[in-house]
């Protein structure tokens, strides 16, 4: 085997393993927590979405990678539980999702727990490193997605 391919297979396994891990009850539990709060992954994550600045539900939706039913009940529920909100655009037939001050107060304490939980990670590690993993994960994502997104355009324009 060569070199470069046991590289990848290491990478492969690697972001499998991280993958894992984040995606354990046990992590949730962890995360929720530190963070104090009571709300499930599935709600956190449309928070944290949010968090980034409002959006229309389409885009929530395929930020998401989740269809659109589940998210739809859980806009609902979190709209009823105050900490979304919905604003009408300029176009009347669509909608933005906003936090509301609850919302960002939540998703600010899920983000401070992350945060927590990968400082203690690495917390042995030195800036130098750390630093090239967050470079490299940065690239590594931006080049995953283009590429991703270039496929999904060619296979929607053949």
């Amino acid at each position: 085997m060569l070199k470069h391919d046991e590289d990848l297979d290491r990478l492969e396994a690697a972001m499998g393993s991280c993958m894992r891990t984040i995606k354990k009850p046990g992590y949730w539990e962890e995360l929720s927590r530190r963070a104090r709060v009571n709300v499930d992954r599935p709600a956190a994550a449309i928070l944290q979405v949010l968090d980034s600045g409002p959006c229309q539900f389409q885009s929530l939706v395929t930020r998401l990678g989740i269809e659109a039913p589940p998210v739809s009940r859980k806009v609902h529920l979190l709209e009823d539980l105050g900490l979304i909100s919905r604003k009408q655009t300029n176009d009347k037939r669509v909608h933005e999702l906003y936090l509301s001050n609850d919302g960002k107060k939540i998703a600010n304490k899920i983000k401070a727990a992350k945060r927590q939980i990968l400082s203690e990670v690495v917390s042995e590690w030195s800036n130098d490193d750390k630093s090239k993993l967050s470079y490299l994960l940065d690239r590594f994502a931006t080049d995953m997605s283009n590429k991703l997104q270039d496929k999904t355009n060619k296979t929607e324009h053949q």
